[in-house]
Parts: C-alpha cells; sequence; structure tokens
C-alpha cells in the first residue's frame, strides 16, 4: 500500500520475523518503528510491545551490529521506559553489545505513568471492565518498576572510535507552525 501511495517502483517486499528474511545481508540504513507501549494486553500487535515495552525494540537493537554497515545509521522510534535504578542508556548499549556506535538518544513528553496509562487503555471507559483493566496495567507498571514514560528517538551510528559519543537530551515539542531544529542532531551523528 505505502508503496503505491507514495508511487514507488524500487521497493522489495520480504516477510518473516524482524531480520530473518535479510540473515546474511548488511545495510547503510536500519529504521524501525516497531510496537513498543509497555502493555499486559498483547491484542492490539502494532502497538503493544510487550509488558515492558521493549521487548520488539530490544531485538531490533540486538540485530543492529551484524546488519549495519561501517558508518551506517540506525533509527528508531519508541517509548523511552524509566524505570527504578536504570540507567537508560547502559541498558541501550547493553544491547547493543562490543560493537562501537554512536548513540543519541532524543526523548520527550516524559510524564508520570498514570498518564501513560490512562492514554493506553484500550477498555471503553463506559466498560464494566474498564477499573479492572486499569488496575491490571497499574500493577504491571509497579511490577516493571516503571516510573515514567517518554517519546523517543534513538539514533545510532556505526563507528570504529574506542569511545563513542553517547548522549541522552529530553527536547520540547516546537509548537504548532515551528519547525524542528534538526541540524544539530546531523552534525552530532556525523561525528
Amino acid at each position: 500500500f505505502n508503496a503505491l501511495l507514495n508511487q514507488l517502483g524500487n521497493v522489495e517486499f520480504r516477510s518473516g520475523d524482524l531480520y530473518e528474511p535479510v540473515e546474511d545481508e548488511d545495510f547503510d540504513w536500519i529504521i524501525a518503528n516497531p510496537p513498543f507501549v509497555p502493555s499486559p494486553d498483547t491484542t492490539l500487535y502494532f502497538r503493544h510491545g510487550s509488558e515492558s515495552g521493549e521487548g520488539i525494540s530490544k531485538n531490533v537493537i540486538r540485530g543492529i551490529p551484524k546488519h549495519l554497515r561501517d558508518y551506517g545509521y540506525a533509527q528508531i522510534v519508541t517509548s523511552m521506559v524509566m524505570r527504578e535504578n536504570e540507567d537508560y542508556l547502559e541498558k541501550i548499549k547493553g544491547w547493543l553489545g562490543d560493537e562501537h556506535f554512536h548513540l543519541f538518544a532524543l526523548g520527550t513528553r516524559f510524564g508520570p505513568v498514570h498518564r501513560y496509562i490512562l492514554n493506553h487503555v484500550t477498555t471503553d471507559i463506559r466498560s464494566p471492565e474498564y477499573y479492572g483493566d486499569l488496575v491490571t496495567w497499574v500493577e504491571s507498571y509497579r511490577k516493571g518498576k516503571i516510573i515514567s514514560i517518554g517519546d523517543g528517538l534513538l539514533n545510532f551510528r556505526k563507528t570504529h572510535l574506542k569511545k563513542p559519543l553517547c548522549e541522552f537530551r529530553n527536547f520540547r515539542m516546537p509548537r504548532p507552525g515551528q519547525e524542528i531544529e534538526i541540524k544539530p542532531v546531523l552534525d552530532y551523528m556525523d561525528m
């Protein structure tokens, strides 16, 4: 559908589990928008990324070292799940393994988990099941020690530097009509 909508003819479609259809291939760019909502309910496959919210994203990131060419870029849209006593960037770097990557994490709209839960519970508020489902989500987040969630974009660049750059920035979304200043991000990733 997207290829037709954008009138693209140079598109090849493959079906499989993440990198399985491209097992022995590497790329200059890897772009992903996997399901990333931490949810005890997994019925919305396009949105719910496991109870932690990181199940599929973690596997996408773990495949980057094998499938990204030297000096290639990878970008992943995700929810940035912050947990008690956990360093977010160290977690992401751990998923990458020993490979050297610049990692630039952009996050925005961090807020309390109750607001995130209220925006993502799928049960109709008028339904008798709503309160029970709400409690299930709250308990799931408590069990996972989730303290805050924001929208994020993870940017990776494969490098041979012994000490790659690693940075997290919380940025404000532009107001309507304002443009996002993307040049600093691109300059950072070219280092």
